[in-house]
């Protein structure tokens, strides 16, 4: 029964999300753009809280540098995975 009912929040997209702190998603983050050449212009990022454990970011850029397309599904693939503590 339990399996069913998991099974069920998953494919409503309420599957069960690990939590961390916005220490943790700025380094993990970081260190994923540190990975991707197109996304050395980034500098920095700010976490903002959004409702029930959602979260969004905002970039910091060095110079007038676009935010790599990189960048966004990153940040797109984390938020997936991982709520804000």
């Amino acid at each position: 029964m339990r399996s069913i009912s998991l099974k069920l929040r998953a494919a409503n997209g309420m599957a069960h999300k690990e939590r961390r702190s916005e220490t943790e998603l700025t380094a993990m983050l970081m260190q994923e753009f540190r990975k991707h050449p197109k996304c050395n212009h980034i500098t920095g990022i700010a976490i903002t809280r959004r409702a029930k454990g959602a979260w969004g970011v905002g970039f910091v850029r060095d110079g007038a540098a676009i935010t790599c397309s990189e960048a966004f599904e990153i940040v797109a693939d984390f938020q997936r995975k991982y709520d804000l503590a």
